[in-house]
Order: C-alpha cells, then sequence, then structure tokens
C-alpha cells in the first residue's frame, strides 16, 4: 500500500525540476513503433497529462486524462474520451521498481484490444512540460494502432534494458511454442510447455528455458496476444524480462 501511496503521490505532482522524477512508460507496438510518455498533473487534481517523450511516435502532443475507480489496487488511466486509450498499470510487486503497463483501445473498433505494452517507472522529470491545448483530443487514429499495419509472422519485443527486438512465436499444437530472435539464445530456436488455464490463457516454461505467460484476445476478426517473460533462461540475464504484445490476423 505504500508502495502504491507514493506512486500516486508523484503522479498529483507537476513538473518542476530535473532533480525530481515523474512516472515515465515506454511501451511498444506490434510492428516494433516507439511509445513512451510521462504522466503528471497541474492545479486540477483530477485531470492527468500525458506528455511525449522524444522520439515517440504517440503521443504526438500532451493528451489529457482521468483516472478511474481502481479495483485489487490497480490504477486505471482514461485519455481521450471514448475514441481514446486506457491506459491500465499492474499491482506494484514486492521490491520491483517497474509496473507493466498496457494501452487498450476504446473505440468501437478497437475496444478491449491492447495496442502496446511495456512498463512505467520513476524517472527524471523535465523542468517544463507543454499542458494540452485540447481536453477532448485523443490521437487514437496514430498510424502505430493501425491493426492493419501490424505483423502476423513475427512481434516486437521490449526488454528490461531498453532493447527492442523481434521476436518469432510460433504455438505448435495445444502443448507447444517455438520461439526465435536473433537477439536472444545465441539467435537458436527454443521451445517451450504450453500450461492452459482457460481458452484465452496459458504460461509456459522449461528447465533453464523460456518461462512466462501469454493472454489472447479477439474483437470480431482481430486478435491479439500478449506475451510476458518472468525469465528468458538460455544463460540470459534473469533481470531481462520482455513486455510486448503480438498482433495477429
Amino acid at each position: 500500500m505504500m508502495i502504491l501511496a507514493t506512486f500516486l503521490l508523484a503522479l498529483a505532482q507537476p513538473p518542476a525540476s530535473a532533480a525530481d522524477t515523474m512516472p515515465t512508460c515506454s511501451l511498444v507496438t506490434p510492428r516494433g513503433d516507439r511509445i513512451e510518455f510521462f504522466i503528471w498533473s497541474g492545479d486540477d487534481a483530477s485531470q492527468f497529462n500525458f506528455t511525449r517523450v522524444p522520439g515517440s511516435a504517440w503521443p504526438t502532443h500532451t493528451l489529457a486524462g482521468t483516472r478511474r475507480n481502481m479495483e485489487r489496487n490497480v490504477p486505471w488511466f482514461i485519455i481521450g474520451g471514448t475514441d481514446g486509450v486506457g491506459l491500465m498499470l499492474s499491482p506494484q510487486e514486492a521490491g520491483a521498481t517497474r509496473r507493466a503497463a498496457t494501452l487498450i483501445g476504446r473505440s468501437q473498433r478497437l475496444a478491449a484490444l491492447p495496442l502496446a505494452y511495456g512498463f512505467c517507472e520513476e524517472r527524471p522529470a523535465p523542468e517544463t512540460a507543454e499542458p494540452p491545448a485540447s481536453l477532448d483530443a485523443t490521437e487514437g487514429d496514430s498510424p502505430a494502432f493501425n491493426l492493419d499495419l501490424w505483423p502476423f509472422q513475427d512481434c516486437a519485443l521490449l526488454l528490461s534494458d531498453g532493447r527492442r527486438v523481434r521476436l518469432v512465436y510460433q504455438e505448435r499444437g495445444e502443448s507447444d511454442v517455438r520461439m526465435q530472435s536473433q537477439a536472444l539464445w545465441s539467435g537458436r530456436p527454443v521451445t517451450t510447455t504450453l500450461h492452459w488455464s482457460d481458452p484465452s490463457r496459458a504460461s509456459f516454461d522449461s528447465p533453464d528455458g523460456p518461462e512466462g505467460n501469454q493472454l489472447f484476445l479477439v474483437n470480431g476478426w482481430r486478435a491479439v496476444k500478449v506475451i510476458r517473460f518472468r525469465r528468458l533462461g538460455g544463460g540470459e540475464s534473469d533481470d531481462l524480462r520482455q513486455l510486448r504484445d503480438e498482433g495477429l490476423e
């Protein structure tokens, strides 16, 4: 509870000096678009602002949002109204400095589908930040969130050391999955076993190999698979945790 209170207190403060920190989120879309912004609040404590970090594909301008009621200590933010996006943060894990973060579509076409996945953590704040020009701006039609442009054969990885790489993730039958990335496991394919808890959720593990889980979400003919590694294995550093989505046809 103390960790959560500290996080929310930070959200209620405007950028002041480079010595301060602000919640900063780094995410990636399935095709590899960089999504990075920091969260701050001005005079109105009920309104939160989401300001682009240089180099980010979204947002292009500061967007306004609100925090919704939390369930199980999970913060929710609505950015840009009905045609905007939702930002969901995972509960704070003991000893962890990061929260998993998911951007979720709110338009009729993209409702309930994850658009980007990554993490949020405290980082040094800029001295100034551009306020939102409009409280109604959404930028929900950003090309970064266009599912028609997402790849079918592989997905984008965001590693905890900041690297963005590609991953081939292929399910083989109901019990196995094959993974391969030029940046991991010396470029060799690895196979691990799936354990299904329901038709949309499964965990995977293998001795000294990858360990994590996957979530499969469908909206009409569109589907998104979200994959998270708790351990990469294969000699990789234990603190390299992959936080990413895969877009499927």
